[in-house]
């Protein structure tokens, strides 16, 4: 894959992995939910301290959002100027998250997320044409 097309293709395949991880989210932790809902709004110190997997049940739904928002963004960037300003810098940082959380839980799907970090890390500028 060159790097006008892992250009491309960043921003679909960053959605893609947000809705997947939501989706996991709502089949790997259902219970979880159940109680991070019961404790309402500002409830957090009812369940984030506590034992069980609340906390990971959170931080999984929560790193579904910016995931969604950087897939959409480097989507339509891409749509309009052909091109993902901060893109390079952006893949840099995903791949550097993934590989910090790494040391820290090796055996975790996160790595997964490397893809789409090297997409934005290596994608190439060029002027926009629409028909490419």
């Amino acid at each position: 894959m060159t790097g006008i097309a892992a250009h491309r293709w960043a921003g679909p395949v960053l959605i893609l992995f947000a809705l997947f991880h939501g989706a996991m989210t709502l089949v790997l932790f259902p219970q979880e939910l159940g109680v991070i809902g019961a404790a309402g709004l500002f409830g957090g110190n009812e369940w984030a301290f506590g034992e069980g997997f609340a906390l990971a049940a959170f931080w999984f739904l929560a790193f579904t959002w910016p995931t969604l928002a950087l897939g959409i963004v480097a989507t339509a960037s891409w749509r309009t100027n052909g091109a993902i300003p901060g893109a390079r810098g952006a893949g840099w940082v995903l791949i550097g998250t993934v590989v910090a959380s790494g040391l820290f839980l090796p055996l975790s799907g996160l790595w997964a997320f490397l893809i789409p970090g090297a997409m934005l890390a290596i994608g190439g500028r060029r002027s926009f044409d629409p028909s490419a």
